[in-house]
């Protein structure tokens, strides 16, 4: 071993990054949270800045840009795609088996620490993650083909639920989880990712993606929505972001040292 890094997970899924910005918000259940002291902690010990990722915070996610709702009918026309809502975890496992998550692993491929899943991971995520789904807020795009080129996916923010009740499902634990993930009236939502495969990158994709999900934001009454780590050199994905209101409000460090 010639290097320390971290904080890292073993895929791109797992936690990661130490908050370095950022203490006042909650964090999402998808992402780490630690106390103040930790960055002075890890630099004593000699470590040093990798990578940075920032999180977005959208403030008023039910409008969606005139520009995107305008260009959404001549994007589908122009490159043969459509948006499709799959309502169960069942149907898209048989539609689609993996195949989001290739279309993850093709668009992540060049970010910062990324390795692609193997078969076993894929199926320990769908297990971990899609039992919680409102699939009110899962978006796919496909193109004339039937293949799967464009995912989106966010989920309540059960943070407030997670801290009532302590880690502890039960006694009534798994109630508070199950209220916060089934409610009608949603206060802020987690965006855990959004994948556009390379090949239809620059085409709009997202746009389509964003517009799908703003009139759900608008039925359940979401007031923000979380993007969840994007790492600092991802250009691209920050400028999905730049004609919603928003602020970058946490930002996290993966650090390195020598051994």
């Amino acid at each position: 071993m010639e290097t320390l890094n971290g904080p890292v997970g073993f895929t791109d899924m797992d936690h990661q990054g130490l908050l370095i910005e950022g203490f006042q918000y909650l964090s999402p259940m998808a992402a780490l949270y630690n106390y103040p002291y930790y960055i002075k902690h890890f630099e004593s010990y000699g470590l040093e800045k990798e990578a940075d990722w920032i999180e977005i915070r959208l403030t008023n996610p039910q409008e969606s840009p005139e520009k995107a709702l305008r260009l959404n009918d001549i994007i589908q026309k122009r490159y043969g795609v459509k948006v499709e809502k799959i309502r169960s975890t069942r149907t898209l496992l048989k539609r689609f088996r993996y195949e989001f998550f290739n279309v993850i692993d093709e668009a992540y491929s060049q970010l910062y620490n990324y390795s692609p899943l193997t078969d076993r991971q894929k199926q320990n995520y769908t297990n971990q993650y899609l039992p919680l789904i409102n699939f009110d807020f899962v978006t796919l795009v496909t193109n004339d083909q039937g293949e799967l080129v464009g995912v989106g996916i966010c989920m309540p923010n059960i943070s407030n639920a997670l801290r009532r009740c302590k880690g502890r499902l039960f006694p009534l634990g798994w109630l508070r989880l199950i209220r916060a993930l089934r409610a009608k009236k949603i206060d802020e939502v987690d965006l855990l990712l959004i994948a556009v495969r390379p090949d239809y990158r620059n085409k709009g994709i997202t746009g389509l993606i964003f517009a799908d999900q703003a009139p759900y934001f608008k039925k359940y009454q979401v007031k923000c929505a979380n993007v969840t780590a994007i790492w600092e050199e991802n250009y691209k994905n920050q400028s999905n972001w730049k004609d919603l209101e928003h602020e970058v409000h946490k930002r996290r460090r993966a650090y390195v040292k020598p051994l």
